[in-house]
């Protein structure tokens, strides 16, 4: 990741996904990430233009990173020990066609792990994704560049992805990193699904304010 955002999802950092080098407190002078990445290409940071990055400063080069990084974080025999906690927080309902991922409390790294894991197993990618965020309320960098990446993957094989009922800070936070058109955020299951499954529509019908 290489947009951190702060812990009350208000602000956000660029960090070099090489070296470390970090420039905080961007949204007070540069409102979203767009204006910030616009800006700071110019002074020679280089990377992918969207917020999860990769992304580096003018003196490093941006280096392929490994599949499953995150994953691979806290795959110690403490972290086995706690991953009954995770699983309360994440857990997965299959529908016919689409994919429900329940996210609830406050996520930490062994949620993330779990999360990550849990989307990288899934058997069916060619069902659409839905992300229920009603009992999450903040979201992190880590989080965001999790869901993200199965986006992505799902989209890899003609399929959707969105989240629903956000709660107002996790909205903040995905405008502010300029993912709110990456993950559409719906009010409602029934909408959310309606979206899911419109076959070739070219925008948003009902996403949630």
């Amino acid at each position: 990741m290489s947009a951190v955002l702060s812990l009350d999802g208000t602000d956000f950092s660029l960090a070099c996904d090489e070296c470390g080098h970090l420039i905080p407190n961007l949204a007070g002078t540069m409102r979203d990430w767009n204006v910030a990445w616009s800006l700071f290409t110019q002074d020679g940071w280089h990377g992918a233009p969207r917020a999860v990055g990769p992304h580096a400063c003018g003196r490093c080069v941006v280096s392929p990173r490994p599949s499953g990084t995150i994953g691979q974080t806290l795959y110690s025999s403490v972290g086995r020990l706690r991953r009954t906690d995770a699983a309360r927080r994440v857990t997965l309902q299959v529908l016919s066609d689409v994919t429900v991922v329940h996210l609830k409390g406050g996520l930490g790294l062994l949620d993330n792990t779990a999360l990550h894991d849990l989307l990288e197993a899934e058997p069916s990618p060619g069902r659409h994704l839905l992300f229920e965020l009603s009992l999450l309320p903040v979201v992190d960098s880590a989080t965001l560049e999790i869901l993200v990446q199965a986006r992505d993957r799902t989209l890899a094989n003609d399929r959707r992805t969105c989240v629903v009922s956000a709660s107002g800070s996790v909205v903040r936070a995905l405008r502010l990193l300029c993912l709110d058109q990456v993950l559409p955020n719906f009010v409602d299951q029934i909408a959310a699904l309606d979206w899911l499954r419109c076959h070739g529509a070219g925008g948003l019908s009902h996403p949630a304010d």
